[in-house]
């Protein structure tokens, strides 16, 4: 958020079912979301924005080269979970991550 603004977090217990259409096997998940109110993502780089080659930064840039996503995308992805991406321009993004919960109680 090149302006500033504030993010939300927020974690929570769920059950995935069929119902869901998310491509992870049915069961109990820990689902931590990550809100921010920033300037979103544009439509046309949803698709990509989890790609290892994708950035929009220039390339002489020293902020970073893109990888960040797409690093925690093949994480997420080898403990068997799930993440999303919701955006709307000028309302900001929501990240969603699945990880299969340990099953037992704290």
């Amino acid at each position: 958020m090149p302006k500033g603004g504030n993010v939300e977090i927020r974690a929570e217990n769920v059950t995935v079912g069929s119902e869901d259409g998310l491509p992870v096997k049915e069961g109990r998940y820990v689902k931590i979301s990550v809100k921010d109110h920033g300037i979103s993502i544009p439509k046309e780089n949803l698709k990509k924005i989890f790609d290892p080659y994708f950035t929009t930064k220039q390339m002489d840039s020293q902020k970073g080269k893109g990888l960040g996503l797409a690093v925690c995308y093949f994480i997420i992805k080898k403990h068997d979970g799930y993440i999303d991406v919701e955006s709307e321009i000028g309302k900001g993004s929501v990240f969603s991550v699945y990880i299969p919960s340990a099953g037992k109680e704290m």
